[in-house]
């Protein structure tokens, strides 16, 4: 439920964004996305020791959307 509603949010609000409080609440969003699957990953890794091609697609996902983000919004307007 909450990636069905933060990644619909966030395709909005990266064409969207202006000024610089909501530049650090996208980016606060997005490095806690990536912070989160860094944690699952290692879950995934080394505790339960599954193999989740869509939970690795999730991450995959977080991931380029931290550098992206961070490539989008350091670029000078």
């Amino acid at each position: 439920m909450v990636g069905a509603v933060y990644y619909p949010a966030l395709a909005i609000s990266i064409w969207w964004v202006r000024g610089p409080a909501a530049t650090w609440a996208v980016l606060a969003a997005v490095i806690l996305a990536g912070v989160t699957s860094v944690v699952l990953a290692y879950s995934l890794l080394f505790i339960t020791r599954r193999e989740c091609p869509y939970c690795w697609t999730a991450h995959a996902v977080n991931w380029s959307l931290l550098i992206l983000s961070f490539w989008l919004f350091a670029r000078p307007s």
